[in-house]
């Protein structure tokens, strides 16, 4: 173009811009092509304005992303309905795609008419949504047993501070009980990796059709781990044992810093390190197929943060996956990899010191235990302070209708008390533990 368009605020007016790229389709025909890679490469044109030059033109040295990946599939659907974002990238060259398109489907190209468009992929089966409409009742009542739980806390709480005829008691031991089973980190980490174990019995590694049972049985686990809360501030050291409770094979003085797959099917091996944030769930959605397999991740290897590993992915010993990158497949011993998808860069240089820290024993996995349940405490304290208001407020009624009016007053005071009294709480929690902070590298434990 001659120039640039910019809107007035003097961004790129993307919209103003001519697309497709004038010229570049007749060049997608060029080279060495056969008629189906030629067509593929056409498709290049459409989703990223590149168009191979040669058979051997790789889609992701020549521009590709996981994006365009995405969108070079939905292209490719006009004619091959049954092409995945996984068979792009086994093949990235253009001559390799034709030919395993042509191998896998022949005669696609030039009897199916463009103009028909992608197929289109089928809603949720009925009977499936009504499954799940029906599975999200017990699913809630599980979660509001913690609820009920606090509130049968409260309530014999408000009952020893301010004695009043009718507020309901509940046994203190099946208030203990309750908390034990519903709120505490390890009872609903424990309900959690029984429930997901008992809905995924019998669930293997494969292909299985989207609101089919393994797709219900699959999204029922999920809800309930999340709804149970089984991964919070105060359970998250001991996602070690939450993972081992859910079926995951781990070597020992494993890091892991992020939630493992209720499915389970997650190997790591000793003194390998997970950061945050990494997608470990084994599975995704792929229009009407839901595609679950095993990951595994060698000894010694380290996955950076916000990555992804997708199902059947195999991090080999000794590997360090960059953050942000999306391991397909199986790589190598040793190796640094980097991209999305991600792609050998040179082998692992490991900028660390080659032993483990000392004193990184049980006991620091206690203290963050017991840290985890304070932080995750500071709310209900805060909470209390607000509630003290409203018990002295109500004090003296002998009825709840008579109880309403001051509590709902009260509140509005209670509110504020308990949002200034959690502020302070953490103002001097956050000085007090930043204390003697300094830069640098520390063990984890």
């Amino acid at each position: 173009v001659d120039e640039i368009p910019t809107r007035t605020s003097g961004k790129v007016d993307r919209g103003a811009l001519p697309w497709p790229v004038d010229g570049l389709d007749a060049a997608a025909g060029a080279g060495d092509l056969d008629p189906v890679a030629a067509w593929v490469g056409e498709q290049w044109v459409s989703v990223m304005g590149v168009a191979p030059l040669s058979a051997a033109d790789d889609f992701f040295a020549r521009g590709g992303s996981s994006l365009t990946a995405a969108q070079l599939v939905s292209a490719l659907r006009a004619r091959y309905p049954e092409a995945t974002v996984a068979e792009v990238y086994d093949h990235p060259s253009v001559g390799e795609l034709g030919a395993y398109l042509e191998r896998t489907w022949p005669g696609r190209v030039g009897d199916v008419d463009p103009a028909d468009g992608p197929a289109s992929v089928r809603p949720v089966p009925l009977l499936a949504q009504v499954v799940q409409v029906l599975a999200l009742v017990p699913l809630r009542a599980l979660v509001a047993l913690r609820w009920l739980t606090v509130l049968a806390a409260l309530d014999l709480l408000l009952g020893l501070l301010t004695p009043t005829p009718w507020v309901p008691q509940v046994a203190w031991w099946g208030v203990a009980l309750g908390w034990l089973l519903t709120v505490s980190p390890l009872g609903r980490m424990g309900v959690s990796a029984l429930g997901a174990r008992l809905l995924l019995a019998g669930v293997r590694a494969g292909d299985h059709p989207r609101g089919g049972s393994v797709h219900l049985r699959l999204w029922a686990a999920e809800r309930l781990v999340e709804g149970f809360g089984a991964v919070t501030t105060a359970s998250a050291p001991w996602v070690g044992w939450y993972a081992r409770a859910l079926g995951v094979r781990m070597g020992a003085h494993v890091d892991l810093h992020s939630v493992p797959p209720v499915t389970g099917m997650l190997r790591l091996g000793r003194e390998c390190s997970v950061e945050p944030e990494v997608d470990l769930s084994g599975y995704w959605v792929d229009g009407e197929t839901v595609h679950l397999g095993q990951v595994t991740i060698g000894a010694g290897a380290t996955i950076g943060a916000r990555s992804v590993l997708y199902p059947g992915a195999e991090v080999g010993e000794g590997t360090d996956v960059a953050a942000g990158s999306a391991v397909h497949g199986r790589t190598g011993d040793g190796e640094y990899w980097v991209g999305s998808p991600a792609a050998r860069a040179h082998e692992a240089r490991h900028p660390w010191p080659p032993d483990r820290p000392s004193g990184t024993g049980r006991r620091w996995l206690l203290a963050y235990g017991l840290a985890g349940t304070g932080i995750a405490a500071l709310p209900a304290l805060a909470a209390m302070s607000g509630l003290l208001l409203v018990g002295r407020a109500v004090a003296g009624t002998d009825s709840l209708a008579a109880a309403l009016g001051p509590a709902l007053l009260a509140a509005i005071g209670g509110t504020l008390l308990a949002l200034v009294t959690y502020a302070l709480l953490v103002l001097v929690c956050v000085r007090l533990l930043g204390r003697g902070l300094r830069a640098g590298y520390h063990p984890t434990r």
